[in-house]
């Protein structure tokens, strides 16, 4: 059996399912559990954005997706079967469909009449999605990626056409940001450089994706994207950050304090983690968390609303172990605005 656990944020229901806002618990400072998944059914996507945790199992009997949802604006308002994957942001979900079609609502306070499909007329099918702020990125069942933008009053996808001799394993979006990853490992960056984000050692932006050259000559098997930080593991379990790091989402210790010139790192750098090699790795706005090979979990950054699940609200400035999780098997962790989802066998 797999258990969902949360902690952090909770004024929307994102962690514990209360709607009432007359009895919103508004943070845990602690793991909370948020659900069991029975053994015959196994998660495919987990997401958390603002307001809202999502995550999509698959029923290994009979290949049927499930798809469970926290928070006032998602609860019984996106569809419950037939969805493989989602992805959240500040007031966005994106959805991908069984069918490797794409939904997209752009507006979580309104559901209902927001959740359109994308606009096909190459009729592409979808394998991959990242929901952002300002970017909203798909990837091709053949390993091209795009991006979903609005035309008058609707949606459509386009190939990003710097990249379509470039096939794609995975795509990251954060606040304004986002991160690429090819199948041969190499990392990709664009949009807003104001904090160091996109990793090219300046603060200047890039309208089209780069290629980190500080990250050349190693392979990397995941890039995902906090709020304006990143993260990069290498196929070898390196975690490497860069960024903002005014609340030490970094996991990097720059001993500057957090109003200083200095508080963003611009080129990534290696993160220390209990000489253990890194398997997961997730960013929120300004706190971050990750999962060794050992299963341990680990949190960092900004802790203002629980959400390091360390049973205070203090911040953290280097990865220190969620010990109310060290005797479970995590594998899967996200990290929403100012809360965070992790899934561990039990």
């Amino acid at each position: 059996m797999t258990l969902i656990y949360g902690f952090g944020y909770n004024l929307h229901g994102q962690v514990d399912n209360v709607l009432d806002t007359c009895n919103t618990h508004m943070s845990y400072n602690q793991p909370l559990l948020m659900a069991k998944i029975d053994k015959d059914h196994r998660i495919v996507s987990m997401t958390a954005g603002w307001s809202e945790s999502v995550i999509i199992t698959r029923d290994t009997k009979t290949d049927r997706t499930s798809t469970h949802a926290w928070g006032k604006s998602c609860h019984d308002q996106i569809p419950r079967n037939d969805i493989l994957a989602a992805s959240g942001s500040w007031d966005k979900l994106m959805l991908l469909s069984t069918k490797k079609q794409l939904l997209l609502c752009s507006n979580l306070e309104d559901i209902a009449n927001t959740l359109k499909a994308i606009e096909n007329p190459s009729e592409q099918t979808y394998k991959g999605i990242s929901c952002g702020d300002l970017h909203q990125l798909a990837i091709t069942t053949d390993e091209q990626v795009g991006q979903v933008d609005k035309s008058n009053s609707s949606w459509c996808f386009s190939l990003l056409p710097t990249l379509q001799t470039t096939r794609v394993n995975l795509v990251s979006c954060g606040k304004e940001h986002a991160l690429i990853l090819s199948i041969t490992g190499e990392v990709f960056s664009f949009g807003r450089g104001s904090r160091g984000q996109l990793g090219h050692d300046t603060l200047d932006n890039e309208g089209n994706p780069r290629v980190i050259e500080a990250l050349q000559g190693l392979q990397f098997k995941l890039v995902t994207c906090g709020g304006w930080h990143s993260f990069a593991i290498s196929s070898s379990g390196d975690a490497y950050s860069w960024g903002w790091n005014q609340s030490y989402q970094l996991g990097i210790d720059s001993n500057l304090e957090a109003n200083e010139v200095g508080s963003c790192i611009a080129t990534p750098t290696l993160i220390e983690i209990e000489n253990e090699n890194v398997q997961a790795i997730s960013g929120g706005s300004k706190h971050s968390a990750c999962i060794t090979e050992s299963g341990k979990v680990y949190t960092w950054g900004w802790g203002k609303y629980g959400q390091l699940g360390h049973n205070c609200y203090d911040s953290v400035k280097v990865p220190q172990l969620v010990t109310a999780l060290s005797e479970k098997l995590a594998s899967t962790v996200t990290c929403g605005f100012w809360h965070t989802i992790v899934s561990v066998s039990e």
